[in-house]
């Protein structure tokens, strides 16, 4: 009997020794990983946004790019093609130069190009200004008197 009792006890210790050893075990486990997880920063989101802007500005660069220098179909049933400017101005300034240069045929009256006086109420008058007419009570000065000279100044 001795030995019975002797054996539970073990067996009880062990049991005991080996369930702290799992919690001291799990609390280690569950401090490393909090640790792990406050060393390793959040993703930024500003930094995500930034990244997924510039994809759509490439998109987009290389969509206008496309639309400004190569031959796109518009609508490929009804025959609509979008050309770049560049070939239409060299094509445009080929067919020009292959034109022969001629006088004009339409009548062109120089006159008529002027605006007329009859269109306004009264014509534009400039007032000439006159210099007859200052006196020396508009100067502020008697008449006899002449402006101070440099032995006044002195």
């Amino acid at each position: 009997m001795e030995s019975a009792t002797i054996t539970s006890k073990n067996s009880s210790k062990g049991i005991i020794s080996t369930v702290l050893f799992g919690l001291v075990g799990f609390l280690i486990f569950g401090i490393m990983i909090v640790w792990l997880q406050r060393m390793v920063p959040p993703p930024d989101p500003v930094a995500e946004r930034a990244g997924e802007r510039w994809r759509l500005l490439e998109q987009t660069r290389r969509a206008e790019s496309a639309a400004l220098n190569d031959i796109l179909w518009v609508d490929k049933e009804a025959g609509l093609v979008s050309v770049p400017p560049s070939m239409l101005r060299d094509q445009v300034l080929a067919e020009l130069k292959a034109k022969p240069v001629v006088a004009s045929n339409v009548p062109v009256d120089p006159l008529a190009a002027l605006p007329s006086l009859e269109a306004t109420k009264e014509p534009a008058t400039v007032p000439e200004p006159a210099l007859d007419t200052v006196s020396d009570a508009d100067l502020n000065m008697p008449s006899d008197s002449q402006p101070p000279g440099p032995e006044v100044l002195k």
